[in-house]
């Protein structure tokens, strides 16, 4: 038979590389794609792992590869079907459109009957070049590009990671969606996913979300200093200085009006520099807005 011929001559490669009849298959052995040093593992069965089989052409979903020792290499047809199965290194499944000629694979698998040459219908096929994964982190942003088209990550789990983001990478923050000027050093990443490259350390990201304390947003008692008044009755806006910030606070037609004794008053009576305090929530935008404003008192009345 012509294939246990290219098996018997095949196994005098063995001082180059690996060519082992095995009972069991092997595990991933971290295969460099720098320096590669295949193995091919034949049990009696005719089961196959090929580790470090280069793609050199594609016909259809037919693979065209090398096993290659130095300058001495071996032939092989790799034959795929809807029941082949496709990962990247590190086990993320994809399709057979992610390979491409060039790339190191690793093939499990079953010799062909009646083949006259080295064919292996594959059951699996791994992507040894792929290097990618999706993935997720969260961290500490520890510095920003000045375009806004990446940052660097201080990852809990990896350590420094590069996040590139483009236009379609969607920004969370609290409840809304930002634009990337928002990021700042310093800021907490709760949580960022995309494709990670674990040979350049690239996360390219999908979806990025920033942790904010939600608790500032709720409606809750503030105090501070009377700016200025946009008018005399109500419906009004007031600006009011709160620990050196400006806010703008606004009254609807519902809202109560009282001194500081709590007797119901106008807000004609609100002078510039009066102290007053009031119950409203802050908005979640980048202005500094407070509505919802259910009593306001004035302190200095």
């Amino acid at each position: 038979m012509k294939i246990s011929k290219i098996l018997i001559i095949t196994g005098l490669l063995f001082g180059f590389g690996s060519f082992v009849f095995a009972q069991t298959p092997v595990s991933d052995s971290g295969f460099d794609i720098k320096s590669p040093r295949p193995e091919i593992h034949i049990n009696k069965d005719g089961r196959v792992l090929i580790e470090g089989a280069k793609i050199m052409q594609f016909v259809g979903n037919t693979m065209y590869a090398r096993v290659i020792w130095d300058n001495i290499f071996l032939r092989i047809v790799v034959k795929t079907d809807q029941n082949t199965s496709f990962v990247r290194r590190y086990g993320e499944a994809v399709n057979i459109s992610n390979i491409a000629v060039g790339n190191y694979l690793s093939i499990e698998g079953s010799l062909e009957s009646n083949a006259d040459s080295l064919s292996i219908i594959a059951a699996k096929i791994k992507n040894l070049s792929d290097l990618t994964q999706q993935n997720n982190f969260s961290g500490t942003i520890l510095a920003i590009d000045p375009s806004y088209k990446s940052f660097s990550l201080n990852s809990k789990t990896l350590g420094v990671v590069q996040v590139v983001l483009d236009g379609s990478t969607s920004i969370v923050l609290g409840s809304r969606a930002v634009g990337a000027f928002h990021l700042k050093v310093g800021d907490n990443i709760t949580s960022v996913n995309g494709v990670y490259d674990y040979g350049t350390k690239i996360l390219k990201a999908d979806k990025i979300v920033v942790y904010i304390n939600m608790s500032i947003f709720k409606a809750k008692n503030r105090s501070g200093v009377l700016k200025s008044m946009s008018g005399k009755t109500l419906p009004a806006n007031l600006v009011v200085t709160i620990n050196s910030e400006d806010y703008t606070v606004k009254l609807s037609e519902e809202t109560q009006i009282i001194n500081n004794r709590r007797k119901d008053i106008s807000l004609s009576r609100f002078i510039e520099g009066d102290s007053i305090v009031f119950y409203g929530a802050l908005q979640e935008t980048d202005e500094l807005i407070i509505d919802d404003v259910e009593i306001i008192r004035n302190a200095s009345l």
